[in-house]
């Protein structure tokens, strides 16, 4: 195990609780001068496969920083806490009072982070369910605007398929009727010359009366025949016209 490895070892909260019980044990002073000041707990020796809060109670020793310092064959230095300046041990940066702070810091930290993370995350997630909704709605409106079309083109191509048909139907009738068109529009012209033959009949008539009355005081009664034989003919004839 590395130095690095087992400086993260002692930050551990199961190694601090553990040397809290061992000061305890120890009546919090070194065991080799007495002193109170700035106390470290020390191992005898290494057990690699075991975590430092693992060893026996006899592998534990309690040593002021001095006397840790020449149980390592190290000159002593006076370590001071980065934050508080308090004397430490050579394995670390922060008291553990500074260190607690830092850590309960960051845990604070950490769950600030957590929860804008959650608060963002119902925000993005309220907002997409929103957008969601929208389209929908979107989606609902455009599909009855796609069957009200394919309905009002179904009404369209009915109307042309009835206004084929008419235009078919008129034009199958346009002969017929530009017959009888032409019919009801001559009788005028026919009635015209029909008048004017009548007036011309009626006048030769007559004509013809005195012509008969003289025929008949002669006694010609073959000619008075003749005579009413034509006056038949043009009533009937007259009479046929009109």
């Amino acid at each position: 195990m590395d130095k690095e490895t087992y400086s993260k070892y002692l930050s551990d909260p199961r190694w601090r609780e553990k040397r809290k019980e061992i000061l305890k044990e120890h009546h919090d002073k070194c065991d080799m001068c007495g002193s109170f000041d700035s106390l470290q707990v020390h191992h005898k020796s290494y057990l690699w496969d075991l975590m430092p809060w693992e060893y026996p109670a006899n592998y534990y020793q309690v040593l002021c920083k001095m006397c840790h310092s020449s149980e390592h064959g190290r000159r002593y230095m006076d370590k001071k806490c980065k934050q508080c300046g308090t004397s430490i041990a050579d394995a670390f940066e922060y008291c553990f009072s500074c260190f607690s702070n830092i850590q309960q810091n960051i845990e604070r930290d950490r769950v600030k982070i957590e929860n804008q993370k959650s608060n963002l995350f119902e925000q993005e997630a309220s907002f997409y369910e929103e957008k969601i909704e929208q389209l929908e709605l979107e989606n609902i409106e455009l599909r009855s605007q796609i069957l009200s079309q394919q309905k009002e083109n179904v009404i369209i191509k009915k109307l042309e398929h009835e206004n084929r048909e008419l235009k078919r139907q008129i034009e199958s009738q346009e002969p017929f009727i530009i017959e009888k068109v032409v019919v009801e529009n001559t009788p005028d012209v026919d009635m015209q010359w029909l008048e004017n033959e009548n007036r011309k009949l009626k006048k030769q008539i007559e004509l013809m009366k005195p012509i008969s009355k003289r025929l008949i005081n002669k006694g010609n009664k073959f000619q008075l025949l003749l005579m009413s034989i034509i006056i038949f003919f043009l009533g009937v004839v007259t009479g046929f016209l009109f």
